[in-house]
């Protein structure tokens, strides 16, 4: 099976570059030929060392989506079948206009690593032959836009959950964040107005593990709630894990998610987590979840465990919640659902 995976300049930092790397890789194993096609090279492209990937342009260049679709061409047109899973609703319109003249031979599937609200072409996805939604909440959304006519198939995302060694859990309450320092995104700022509206003689820390483009703003947040004493910046890492000896929970307050990698990755340390996404991973045996505007339920669950008034879920629960998420059982699903949509045109491979 031949299969290209098209998206434009990728950071180079984020979770959908570890998913790419670890579906590839995986997909490579199984003597499946892939590509990996960005529009340029990755702001930080460290990730890209070892992966089949081609760049359409130079850093810098100027082009449009002719340009695009011209450049594209040579590597879908080919006498063979090809699946094309475009990164956002434009690259799936991109790929699907490229290889019209050719439609038997490509099959274009979205594979959208945020939720639909994050996206502002929304047409493009009703140019594509099926969809793969990384969580039911996507899936949902895709199939609200598109209608349930084209296929879309729940295939979740890939990850290293197996033996990986565990985090204690620390003696003092700790609390962790591990992601970009985005607050648009990942809404730091309700974290922190939780945290600060906890009476002061209570003790705990947070560690934010990561960097971005707001991080000024939020040590300024911080400054004027009266928690900087109480925040450790350890800044970005490659391997986050590595600065981890301890923790209570992994807080995630994001205002949108895909499938958040980062639950996934914590639970297979057998670190609890409380979250507003990722309703396919949290539940009352990992964790627990509330919605993200909800200010005042993310303070309860912190202060609950501040107090030692609610009962951490077990090391071993929460590395057995994530199990599903193992690479072997998500490439399963991952060729499954290719196939499935393929008969669906009566493509074979």
């Amino acid at each position: 099976m031949k299969i290209i995976i098209y998206s434009e300049t990728l950071s180079g930092r984020g979770g959908i570059e570890k998913v790419i790397s670890v579906l590839v890789s995986s997909l490579i194993k199984r003597q499946h030929e892939v590509l990996i096609i960005l529009n340029s090279r990755s702001i930080d492209p460290t990730w890209e060392i070892g992966l089949p990937i081609v760049h359409l342009f130079d850093v810098g260049a100027d082009y449009n989506d002719i340009d695009i679709s011209n450049k594209l061409s040579e590597f879908i047109i080919t006498k063979e079948l090809t699946i094309v899973l475009g990164l956002s609703p434009k690259t799936v319109a991109i790929a699907k206009n490229t290889s019209k003249k050719h439609y038997d031979k490509v099959i274009v599937l979205s594979w959208l690593h945020f939720n639909i609200d994050f996206y502002d072409e929304l047409e493009g996805l009703k140019c594509a032959d099926g969809h793969l939604a990384i969580s039911s909440t996507i899936q949902n959304d895709i199939q609200e836009v598109v209608g349930s006519h084209i296929p879309c198939k729940l295939v979740y995302v890939p990850v290293n959950v197996m033996n990986n060694p565990k985090i204690r859990a620390s003696t003092e309450t700790n609390f962790l964040y591990v992601g970009r320092v985005k607050n648009h995104l990942k809404r730091l700022d309700r974290l922190f107005i939780a945290l600060a509206a906890i009476k002061r003689e209570k003790k705990w820390t947070l560690t934010i593990v990561g960097d971005g483009d707001d991080k000024e703003i939020l040590v300024f947040l911080a400054s004027t709630l009266g928690i900087t004493d109480r925040l450790v910046w350890v800044g970005w890492k490659e391997d986050p894990w590595e600065v981890v000896s301890e923790c209570t929970a992994l807080v995630l307050p994001s205002e949108s998610e895909g499938q958040p990698l980062v639950l996934i990755e914590a639970l297979s340390r057998g670190i609890p987590v409380i979250a507003s996404q990722g309703i396919d991973i949290v539940n009352e045996s990992n964790g627990w979840f509330y919605h993200s505007e909800d200010i005042n339920q993310l303070r309860l669950h912190l202060e609950a465990l501040i107090d030692r008034k609610a009962t951490l879920p077990s090391s071993n629960d929460c590395v057995k919640s994530v199990d599903k998420f193992s690479v072997e059982r998500i490439t399963d699903l991952y060729v499954s659902a290719i196939f499935e949509i393929s008969k669906k045109y009566e493509c074979t491979f």
